[in-house]
């Protein structure tokens, strides 16, 4: 049997053996053997499962045990096997079932034998090309979701997989929601996380996210639709690009061609207006941003990049923001 890999992002486990979480191997969930733990998250637990019927193994998720709100957790996982089941799309992890089992509720979902995009990218130095590569595919998850009548708003390189074999799905829609919706989540207490203590953070603004990568809009309670997920979308690009966040380092434009490590000018154009502050500012849609991010080459030439580079357009650009 090949080695656990990291599930649903959560290759950062704060624990090692599945009877921890509540589960030791061998035990049944409902047709599905435990066979070990895949990774455990700030409210959710992932084990690695063997489906004797069908002769597969699975990823089998749910609410940590040790979780203080436990109804509302069973609720989110309600939702997101929801939310994951109206997708069918190669960029998105598949759900099989939802699975009762003394009480608690298990989402069964294909196994992705590999390791989150943000293990991927820490692993070594990677090209341009092959994180944009790694990103068109993500954003080709998420536009498919928005397709669907879905915002993710929880999109970062530790919810998105990628294969062993280059396949890149978007995982983790605990957090989605209709197109539109208020980005509070009515009836729970609802948690952020901050990314580099990992600490779960309450806020009794109901906001749910991840702040690094949260589109301002919704920090002032603006409803969550395609544009917010498509402005994580572009920070957790520019940072894979560029080594550094957008926001917290105060980048305000893209950067100068000659400290661009060869990131062609329509990558860091597509980039700055997908990180616009106005949400009616950005790209029209994901497949818009897609469809820019992925030219061969520049039709506006060399003449256009040196335009980014005059004073005056960077203070028409700053205005702008």
């Amino acid at each position: 049997m090949p080695p656990p890999s990291p599930q649903c992002a959560l290759a950062d486990a704060d624990v090692t053996r599945s009877e921890d979480m509540g589960l030791s191997p061998g035990t049944r969930v409902g047709r599905f053997s435990i066979e070990g733990l895949l990774g455990v998250g700030a409210m959710g637990v992932v084990h690695r499962a063997h489906d004797p019927e069908l002769d597969r193994h699975v990823a089998l998720k749910c609410v940590r045990p040790d979780e203080p709100d436990a109804g509302s957790g069973q609720e989110r996982l309600r939702r997101e096997a929801r939310a994951m089941a109206q997708l069918s799309d190669p960029n998105v992890v598949r759900v099989h079932e939802l699975v009762a089992h003394d009480g608690h509720l298990y989402i069964a979902m294909e196994l992705v034998d590999g390791v989150s995009l943000a293990t991927w990218l820490a692993e070594k130095p990677r090209s341009w090309r092959e994180v944009l590569e790694a990103f068109l595919q993500a954003g080709r998850g998420l536009a498919a979701a928005h397709e669907a009548g879905l915002v993710h708003r929880d999109f970062k390189p530790e919810n998105v997989l990628r294969s062993a074999r280059g396949r890149v799905c978007v995982t983790d829609f605990g957090l989605a929601c209709p197109s539109g919706r208020a980005a509070s989540v009515h009836g729970e207490t609802a948690r952020t996380h901050d990314r580099e203590s990992g600490e779960q953070l309450a806020t009794s603004r109901e906001i749910a996210g991840t702040p690094a990568y949260m589109a301002p809009e919704l920090t002032y309670g603006a409803p969550a639709d395609a544009r917010s997920d498509q402005f994580s979308f572009c920070v957790a690009l520019y940072e894979a690009l560029f080594g550094e966040d957008p926001l917290r380092s105060r980048v305000s434009m893209p950067p100068d061609p000659r400290q661009a490590g060869g990131v062609p000018p329509w990558v860091r154009r597509a980039l700055a207006r997908g990180l616009r502050m106005a949400p009616e500012e950005r790209h029209e849609s994901m497949t818009a941003l897609l469809e820019e991010l992925g030219r061969e080459e520049d039709p506006r030439g060399t003449q256009r990049e040196a335009r980014f580079t005059d004073a005056n357009v960077v203070r028409a650009w700053l205005k702008g923001r």
